[in-house]
């Protein structure tokens, strides 16, 4: 497919958009994970070619800049909505995995925007569990990182504007380290949910573990549920198949605007 990207400035960063698929098509906005960007949802373009498909680097990620706010998952929500008004999507359905799932939450809870519909892939819709936090989020360093993930390390290193790993790091152990009210989204913020969901996870995985996903479809009213079997965390991008078919399941039950 054939890539237009841009810049949208917001609450002082700099985002890289990039569209994809049939301008004319209903929009989708995809949302990457912690640490990743946009190219991590690369491989599920392919299936969604008569779509509007625009992605987004999170602010500090990819090719863009991290500015000198917080990272919360409400900012990540007001960004995504910064791309929504400055690209002129009418109505888009979020599709965000892992803190993108989580930052879709927060925009389809606060109502600021309108939505056709969100899909949450490997999303917590609550904090981690103290587990989780203490031997994972609070362990990452940016050595170790360039460790696991060296060719997405190596390509923030090339594109990111101002690259700067261990402050990048440093900023999102933050994020998921922080379980004071609002950061995550709780219970009467799933409830305030009125667009169309659909919760999808891994049933192997061990950051958001099933349990996990299974209270977060049930804190939605009306939200559909897919488990993918033998998917850890990172199933959009081992398991795009799969992911794809279940989103494109969700799409063709959407009410035509």
């Amino acid at each position: 497919m054939h890539a237009q990207n841009r810049k949208i400035i917001t609450e002082g960063a700099a985002l890289h958009v990039q569209e994809q698929g049939d301008p004319a098509g209903p929009p989708l906005l995809f949302l990457h994970g912690g640490g990743g960007s946009l190219q991590d949802l690369a491989g599920l373009l392919p299936y969604f070619g008569g779509y509007r498909c625009v992605l987004m680097d999170s602010r500090g990620h990819g090719g863009s800049a991290l500015g000198d706010l917080p990272l919360t998952y409400p900012q990540l929500a007001r960004d995504a909505e910064a791309v929504i008004a400055a690209c002129g999507l009418e109505a888009p359905v979020l599709v965000g995995y892992s803190d993108g799932g989580i930052a879709a939450l927060h925009a389809a809870a606060a109502g600021r925007v309108r939505l056709g519909g969100i899909v949450t892939m490997a999303a917590n819709g609550s904090p981690p569990s103290a587990q989780v936090i203490e031997t994972i989020y609070a362990t990452v360093t940016a050595s170790g990182w360039r460790e696991m993930f060296p060719v997405s390390s190596a390509l923030y290193d090339r594109i990111n504007p101002a690259p700067d790993l261990e402050r990048l790091l440093s900023e999102l152990g933050k994020l998921w380290c922080n379980t004071d009210p609002g950061n995550y989204p709780d219970a009467a913020r799933l409830a305030r949910i009125s667009c169309p969901a659909l919760v999808l996870g891994g049933d192997s995985d061990r950051l958001v573990p099933r349990a996990e996903t299974l209270a977060l479809a049930e804190g939605i009213a009306g939200a559909a549920l897919g488990l993918l079997p033998f998917a850890g965390h990172d199933f959009p991008e081992t398991a795009p198949k799969a992911t794809a078919a279940a989103v494109q399941q969700f799409l063709a039950q959407l009410p035509q605007t």
